[in-house]
């Protein structure tokens, strides 16, 4: 039987200002699988269960003493935010394992990636993004080696910033893994899609690299999910091409021959259900510290790679019937004087101070 032993001080992201309890919350199935090192940071640790029948509020809220910092890792379900009044002063960190449904290894695979991070560089990252981005009357989304560019008018008041990165304060409440900044179209919890909000984006943009398959509330079978993520996921230097009008896909093509395959189920897409041609977010990965798992995972989402990852949010649940992020792997985001403010860094030269020439043999 595997166990995972998940060490309460490595999660850097609940900070360090004198919480008294730490809670991990798994399904029944899963409780011997998980363990808690020992803690320098928390008078009492314990593992709780958590099921699909179960009042999460009631159940484990209802039971965990406030000054307390609570991590969710439940495969079987789909946890949902917590309103703040209830929260109250408690920390919740929800491991983000259902959707695409994430088995132990990959976890496991997420819980390393993620032991004592480098979290104060990801703040500056994030806070500098912003910083710079709200003084440029526009975005430049760019890539170099495809050459394709797209402008985004990000200044409109309606659109909606997510911050899911750095330390979660008392009352707040973050995905984990962490690490992404969001630009969401409509509110997320909206009741009904409008059809003439759109994002001022235009021109054009490669999708390329992996993608992430979100299942929401209907009920779908899990190889249609995965035939879905196995044919949109494409090499880096492959991909498809968008073109792009008022933040709806017009046009899609190949890069190349091996594009075609994701070219075509974007095809099926659109003639199923039209609202899939919609781009409804504009997300910044910004986790430099994560690998990328194999397969459908929500956790990939955070990957940064180095400087950061753009990628597009097609689709928005419950609305349709997947939320598809498809990464845009090596698009740069400019400011509108040119400067590069996320995205892939140049490649630098690999330099040594020699004594002698290489090819000469002493």
């Amino acid at each position: 039987m595997k166990t995972i032993i998940v060490n309460p001080d490595d999660i850097v992201s609940l900070g360090d200002d004198g919480a008294e309890g730490f809670y991990l919350v798994t399904n029944t199935p899963y409780l011997e699988n998980f363990s808690l090192g020992a803690s320098n940071k928390y008078k009492h640790t314990e593992i709780l269960s958590c099921d699909a029948q179960d009042n999460f509020i009631e159940k484990v809220l209802g039971n965990i003493p406030e000054s307390s910092c609570v991590l969710t890792i439940m495969p079987d379900c789909l946890v949902k935010s917590v309103p703040s009044e209830v929260l109250g002063k408690r920390k919740l960190l929800i491991m983000a394992c259902r959707s695409g449904k994430t088995g132990l290894d990959g976890i496991e695979h997420f819980l390393n990636c993620t032991a004592n991070f480098d979290i104060d560089r990801q703040i500056e990252a994030g806070e500098s993004f912003f910083d710079k981005g709200e003084k440029s009357q526009y975005l430049e989304l760019v890539n170099h080696r495809q050459g394709a560019s797209c402008r985004f008018e990000h200044l409109n008041e309606i659109y909606e910033w997510h911050e899911q990165y750095g330390r979660v304060e008392w009352n707040e409440q973050q995905v984990f893994p962490s690490g992404e900044i969001a630009c969401f179209l409509v509110p997320l919890y909206i009741e009904k899609l409008s059809e003439n909000t759109r994002f001022d984006l235009n021109g054009e943009i490669i999708m390329e690299g992996p993608v992430i398959v979100q299942s929401g509330p209907p009920s779908f079978q899990l190889k249609d999910q995965l035939n879905i993520h196995d044919a949109l996921t494409t090499e880096e230097g492959s991909g498809v091409k968008l073109t792009i009008k008022s933040g709806e896909i017009i046009k899609h093509e190949p890069v190349n021959e091996s594009g075609q395959k994701a070219a075509d189920m974007l095809s099926s897409l659109f003639a199923v259900d039209s609202r899939f041609r919609t781009i409804y977010e504009v997300g910044f990965s910004l986790n430099e510290s994560i690998k990328l798992w194999p397969g459908n995972t929500a956790m990939n989402e955070i990957w940064g790679g180095s400087g950061g990852r753009l990628h597009l949010g097609l689709g928005m649940l419950p609305h349709t019937q997947y939320h598809i992020d498809a990464f845009c792997a090596n698009t740069q985001v400019k400011t509108d004087s040119g400067e590069v403010i996320f995205g892939p860094r140049a490649k630098s030269m690999n330099r040594r101070k020699s004594s002698h020439c290489p090819c000469v043999e002493l």
